[in-house]
């Protein structure tokens, strides 16, 4: 941050997939709209879109991205390391259930909210990167597939690493040059 000159804000989303849940906690709304504008009136930072961007982790880099696509007049970037890029992988079943309820609406997925606004004018730049490793490659390399064919910015890489601190790291390094390129 000190090197690039930005604030960096770190908000804690639990393990709600920065989604207004079902049963709990009103995630999205927290962080998508009520932060920012928190942020901008203490920090007195640029409210400009083209100084704005947003990115997080696994959880966080669904969560970052599915904010970029559906917030679009808001963030000119979004970056997610490790990401979640298909919630509706076997492994998050439960975790989802005080989310999204019994059944995950189809307007949840990033590849469903890539299609809401893929017309949109203002759609984000978006950068993923997940390690070779990762549990969650796979659904990553499906997600990079499909992105290929999208009237997106869309910048994938893949590299050496696990779902990890170690991986995320060295990935948000890049993953910050490229959104302040």
């Amino acid at each position: 941050a000190t090197e690039y000159g930005i604030c960096v804000v770190m908000p804690s989303g639990g393990k709600s997939f920065y989604t207004d849940e079902k049963y709990g906690l009103k995630y999205y709304t927290y962080i998508a709209k009520e932060l920012p504008n928190i942020i901008e009136e203490i920090f007195h930072v640029s409210a400009d879109r083209k100084d704005r961007f947003i990115g997080g982790n696994s959880m966080g880099g669904y969560g970052a991205i599915k904010i970029a696509m559906q917030e679009t007049g808001r963030y000119a970037a979004a970056f997610g390391l490790s990401s979640v890029a298909n919630i509706r992988n076997e492994t998050f079943t439960r975790e989802l259930i005080p989310v999204f309820g019994e059944k995950i609406p189809t307007e949840a997925t990033l590849y469903d909210i890539a299609d809401m606004h893929e017309k949109d004018e203002e759609k984000p730049r978006l950068y993923m990167t997940i390690g070779k490793e990762d549990y969650m490659y796979e659904d990553n390399i499906d997600f990079q597939k499909y992105m290929k064919k999208k009237a997106y910015d869309y910048t994938f890489v893949e590299t050496e690493g696990d779902h990890n601190w170690t991986l995320w790291d060295k990935t948000v390094q890049s993953a910050l040059a490229w959104a302040l390129q």
